[in-house]
């Protein structure tokens, strides 16, 4: 990848897979497609592995160096990605990508990297963004980016130099430019407190299969008959066909729909969602669409719990313990109420505005001069 006269180039190092999803990916796609008319030209660096998002990331015109599997395999959850990933492989497969390359910026969204890679991957007056979660590690960054709510600046007390910027909460979180745009219709419609409309969606791994966990709890339940419910699965879904029989069994109208290209759309139509933890969360409440959440990551929990707290969603607990499914059908019970869908809607709203890349965008335009 050669630079453009006159342009500047910013690396991201980011995976996804059919096991830990899409989300760092996307958000990182989110900020890069902001970058480009200001004069960036936007490389992406990512693990070689079904549902690394590539063709993906080709699509919305970014270059894509793909790293071989041996040298930067994925855990089959984020914890073991986290623990367990070959930091010292990576960094001098990474290196030798960027060896040629003037790179003004590098963004690292990856559980499994800190200051050691840090230290062996930066390029020479290159100034580095890390995307983080949570907050267990030390980095040696410019910026960093927590965008979960109930996150603090305490939580990162010495694990950051001095000189980095902190960036904490929701009002960051970097969603891509149609959720904001679809806000204040998404917000307009929500005024009596009617749900005609779900929308299950538990992300694109979903390697529990709580889609169908979640359409057989619903399928033993009296719903409104007026109710449709709409699927949502991700790329090659894994458990597209227990899904479809799951669908069948459905006492009202079900759809399923893959590969969804325009989710804040969907979310916008919808009048209540069941949904993953994580960054969907943000973009649900940017739209103020009233969701029935489940943690699916031991590195959800503080924020599903801080949205719990704000009565921002409904948390029905993780779908890898007993206990969630009584949960759904007293959170269906309580949203099929006016009252409480509204109140839902109106606190989710209050947590996000979607303008986070902007706001994270001047941050790195400030470090620019």
């Amino acid at each position: 990848m050669e630079a453009q006269p006159n342009r500047r180039t910013i690396a991201f190092r980011a995976d996804a897979s059919s096991r830990i999803g899409s989300g760092h990916v996307m958000r990182c796609l989110s900020l890069a497609n902001a970058l480009v008319p200001m004069g960036f030209d936007c490389l992406f660096l990512c693990s070689e592995n079904a549902g690394s998002m590539s063709e993906v990331i080709a699509r919305n015109g970014h270059k894509v160096e793909l790293l071989q599997a041996e040298v930067s395999g994925l855990g089959d959850s984020m914890e073991r990605l986290a623990k367990e990933f070959n930091w010292a492989h990576d960094a001098r497969a990474c290196k030798e990508a960027l060896k040629n390359l003037d790179v003004d910026w590098l963004v690292v969204d990856h559980y499994g990297l800190d200051s050691r890679w840090e230290a062996e991957v930066m390029p020479k007056e290159s100034q580095l963004l890390v995307i983080d979660d949570l907050a267990d590690r030390p980095h040696a960054s410019n910026i960093l980016l927590d965008q979960n709510l109930g996150r603090s600046e305490k939580d990162y007390l010495n694990l950051l130099t001095r000189e980095c910027k902190l960036l904490v909460g929701p009002t960051y979180a970097l969603l891509r430019p149609d959720f904001q745009k679809k806000r204040d219709a998404s917000l307009a419609r929500r005024k009596n407190g009617d749900v005609k409309k779900l929308l299950v969606s538990m992300g694109g791994a979903d390697p529990e299969n709580s889609v169908s966990a979640i359409l057989d709890t619903l399928s033993l339940m009296r719903l409104p008959t007026d109710l449709s419910v709409t699927v949502v699965v991700g790329f090659n879904a894994p458990n597209l066909e227990a899904i479809q029989r799951s669908v069948e069994r459905m006492p009202v109208h079900t759809t399923i729909r893959s590969a969804v290209d325009d989710m804040a759309s969907l979310m916008a139509e919808s009048d209540l969602a069941i949904g993953a933890s994580g960054g969907t969360s943000w973009e649900r409440c940017c739209l103020g669409l009233p969701t029935l959440m489940l943690t699916v990551a031991d590195n959800q929990f503080g924020a599903a719990r801080a949205l719990q707290l704000a009565d921002a969603a409904f948390l029905l607990g993780d779908v890898r313990t007993e206990g969630w499914r009584e949960s759904l059908r007293i959170g269906i019970e309580k949203c099929l109420q006016p009252e409480k869908v509204l109140q839902l809607s109106k606190n989710a709203a209050k947590v996000c505005d979607g303008a986070g890349v902007s706001r994270v965008i001047d941050f790195i335009s400030q470090r620019m001069h």
